[in-house]
């Protein structure tokens, strides 16, 4: 292939990506060592397009929530961050089901608080969308991080066709069939 017609492809396929909106959905509960480091990866995404990050605060018993509302306050991007407060611990799938009911992103990446993504990680993810516009979920490859200096590995992001994914994993994943 011509590498002029292959840039602009991907020019092209870049601009598409840029309008299109992500959720990313870290429910939160007793993380306070961990949850800076996931909130800051979050902000170093290279995504170019419109992102919003829901936080769901699961009462823990700990200072996450003031934590994250410390990072979350001196932070200068373009991601709009949300938190949300359950009134008492209803446990991790409620929380990323109160995320989910909240979200306004056409698509949605579920991030646990003790997690760190590579800076990459979304706009991976949505160049599969755009390269693969008949897939149902896309997903990355799990890479390891040394808590003590370690650097992350390259993401690799996977389509998965609606014909790969059954009803199983529609229904007990998403909260139901999709259409």
């Amino acid at each position: 292939m011509d590498k002029g017609i292959q840039t602009e492809t991907v020019s092209k396929a870049l601009e598409m990506i840029g309008s299109l909106q992500v959720s990313i959905i870290i429910p939160v509960y007793n993380v306070a060592p961990c949850i800076e480091a996931c909130l800051a990866s979050v902000m170093r995404q290279t995504y170019a397009g419109s992102m919003e990050c829901v936080i769901v605060d699961d009462c823990g018993t700990d200072d996450s929530i003031g934590i994250a509302e410390r990072v979350i306050g001196e932070y200068k991007g373009t991601i709009q961050f949300r938190i949300l407060h359950h009134s008492h611990n209803r446990g991790l799938s409620a929380a990323r089901n109160t995320g989910t009911d909240a979200a306004v992103g056409k698509y949605l990446y579920y991030l646990d608080s003790d997690d760190e993504i590579p800076p990459d990680c979304i706009e991976k993810m949505m160049a599969q969308v755009v390269a693969h516009p008949d897939v149902e979920m896309v997903q990355g490859n799990i890479c390891c991080h040394l808590l003590e200096g370690g650097e992350m590995i390259a993401l690799d992001a996977v389509t998965v066709p609606y014909a790969e994914t059954n009803e199983a994993v529609r229904t007990n994943c998403f909260g139901g069939t999709s259409s």
